[in-house]
């Protein structure tokens, strides 16, 4: 008869069972995939075989426990038989595990647990023999106080009375019933998560559980050891943003190798000629790795403080940083030293979802860069620049774990000088700006006609005129890579025209400019007023041809940066022309007629 009762509580109980996570490491479930698993419960069968109400607790984890005589046990102290008052041939009669519920029964649970992964368990307590019977026992969890675990929860009991308390080392939950007999089933589970802010791979915690007289003799004891399990943290370098000629990129096994243009005053030079290289930025991140197809913080650790340190060739003092910085962290710190660049990046945040970058795997980065301005360097050679990351460093950027290393590795190709220079002339239009009263930068739509008038968005252009440009521009090498502003192929000018394109348009106006073809070039000063002075100082002229090609002096003296009214609403000439007196010399320069032009109103 009391086989058929447990035979038939067994069955009920297996119709009952919901999933929980199964093994770290296979493929995890979650609370939130099956929201019926998510009441953690009690149960609670007496001698006659019938169970008490389940338990729920709310927002907890895991299903309803079922009988199963093939799990194997955890690891049991005994004590002796006469402090249980127990019988000698009773000694065997009762069964006190920590095990893992699944769909398939009580089973062995493991020791190695991810973080942020729900840990679940149950003390499961099985009594039998025909004369056992105990008063006022007690079953008492004891789970460890400290920062590594977090949500802990433990369900109530129905058969007898719950107390929850803790102490300085422990948190405890007691389970006291009026008496045990032969026949009793009592199955309790409690959850945790180990904290990724705290626990580090490998820490390990113990969770006992026991089975005590009234007077808390020992009747039965049993621990079990839980392990800690993180994903550790990928890795990312690169180089980008930047001034180089790559002729080459290869992925290598932790970081790139780049063959890029290396210049040199002439073959056979070992290094590269100085300020010729330049500057470009070294990217490095780090961010958690993760569980293929969990998108949850499942195996994270949150280290206090990253480090990272980028190092350069000692024997490579042209190669080094000149600037850094930092991204994804809040408060850091970086150091120069030499041909190392240390930078600390404190209480970085992993605990976050997202795609800040295409190349990490869809977790938070925080990460590092360094801006070259490589000086003269060795060509026909590697130069590896390596970094190397750190992780729970202290405040100082001392101590910590070794996370791993990227390398990025340069490899200049000698390209000889050879000094050019290029003239260019051309006329260009403002489609979406430039059409202010002095060629003021102000986006607007398209042009368009209405009623005689010509608009843009807002704006009646037959008062101001419609915008040309039109340059001539000389841009050279200098004479050398170490001199590369000066010595170089000039340009002189004579004069500068300027033909209308369509039927129908007039010159309104012409304004004559100069500007410099490289913002970085020191002598750009020296030669923008060496042009203003051509200009002003000299008899500079205004001319309009006609349809025969005659010259008609419209304006002498005209000045720099000076519109030059023309007014040619009659259409008497198609071409324009300025003259300079003397021939003006462009040296990496361009001098430009900002023109207005308008359409005649049909007779």
């Amino acid at each position: 008869m009391k086989g058929n009762r447990k035979k038939i509580a067994a069955g009920i109980l297996a119709v009952a069972m919901l999933m929980t996570s199964i093994l770290p490491g296979i493929n995890l479930v979650y609370a939130e995939d099956h929201p019926a698993a998510a009441a953690g419960v009690s149960v609670e069968e007496s001698q006659t075989g019938k169970a008490t109400e389940t338990e729920s607790l709310a927002g907890g984890f895991g299903g309803l426990m079922e009988d199963s005589r093939e799990v194997p046990e955890a690891a049991v102290e005994r004590s002796a038989a006469e402090a249980t008052g127990l019988r000698e041939e009773d000694t065997e009669k009762i069964d006190l595990k920590i095990a893992r519920l699944t769909e398939n029964g009580l089973q062995e649970l493991p020791e190695v647990w991810y973080t942020q992964q729900q840990v679940d368990s149950v003390v499961d307590l099985d009594v039998s023999g025909n004369t056992y019977s105990v008063d006022a026992p007690y079953l008492l969890i004891r789970v460890p106080k400290t920062d590594k675990i977090t949500d802990l929860r433990f369900v109530d009991s129905q058969a007898g009375t719950t107390e929850r308390y803790e102490d300085g080392e422990y948190n405890y939950v007691k389970y006291t019933y009026p008496r045990i007999t032969g026949g009793t089933h009592y199955s309790y589970q409690y959850f945790f998560k180990f904290d990724g802010n705290h626990a580090r791979n490998d820490d390990s915690i113990e969770v006992k559980a026991g089975l005590y007289q009234s007077d808390g003799t020992p009747i039965q004891e049993t621990t079990h050891k839980y392990v800690v399990r993180t994903i550790g943290f990928a890795l990312w370098s690169v180089h980008g943003n930047s001034g180089l000629i790559n002729s080459e990129k290869k992925a290598t096994e932790n970081g790139h190798r780049y063959v890029v243009t290396g210049y040199v005053e002439q073959m056979g030079d070992a290094k590269t000629a100085p300020n010729t290289i330049p500057k470009t930025n070294v990217f490095s991140a780090i961010y958690p790795d993760k569980i293929e197809g969990v998108n949850e913080s499942v195996g994270m650790e949150i280290p206090k403080n990253i480090k990272v340190v980028y190092t350069f060739p000692e024997d490579e003092p042209g190669m080094r940083a000149d600037s850094v910085g930092v991204h994804g962290a809040g408060k850091h710190t970086k150091n120069i030293h030499d041909n190392k660049v240390e930078i600390l990046l404190e209480n970085v945040n992993f605990n976050k979802i997202g795609s800040p970058a295409d190349w990490t795997n869809g977790r938070q980065a925080v990460g590092a860069n360094i801006r070259l301005a490589p000086g003269a360097v060795s060509v026909n050679k590697d130069i590896p620049i390596t970094i190397d990351y750190y992780k729970n460093v202290d405040e100082n950027g001392n101590g910590g774990e070794y996370v791993g290393r990227r390398i990025e590795t340069f490899y200049f190709k000698p390209v000889p000088y050879s000094q050019n220079g290029r003239f260019s002339y051309g006329k260009h239009s403002h489609a979406d700006h430039y059409i202010g009263e002095e060629f003021v930068y102000i986006y607007s739509p398209e042009y368009h006609y209405l009623d005689g008038k010509i608009y843009k968005g807002a704006y009646r252009m037959n008062e101001r005129g419609i915008p040309l440009r039109i340059r001539a521009v000389n841009v050279n090498n200098g004479s050398s890579y170490e001199n590369r502003y000066s010595g170089g192929e000039t340009t002189e000018i004579k004069a500068v025209y300027s033909r209308l394109d369509s039927a129908g348009v007039y010159f309104k106006s012409t304004t004559i400019t100069t500007y410099a073809t490289d913002e970085q070039n020191p002598y750009n000063a020296e030669h923008r007023q060496a042009v203003i002075d051509a200009i002003n100082n000299g008899n500079t002229k205004l001319y309009g041809i006609d349809k025969a090609g005659t010259e008609h002096l419209i304006q002498e003296h005209v000045k720099y940066d000076t519109p030059v009214l023309i007014e040619d609403k009659h259409g008497n000439y198609e071409e324009i022309v300025v003259k300079f007196e003397k021939p003006i010399v462009l040296d990496n320069a361009g001098i430009q007629l900002r023109e207005r032009v308008c359409c005649q109103r049909k007779k």
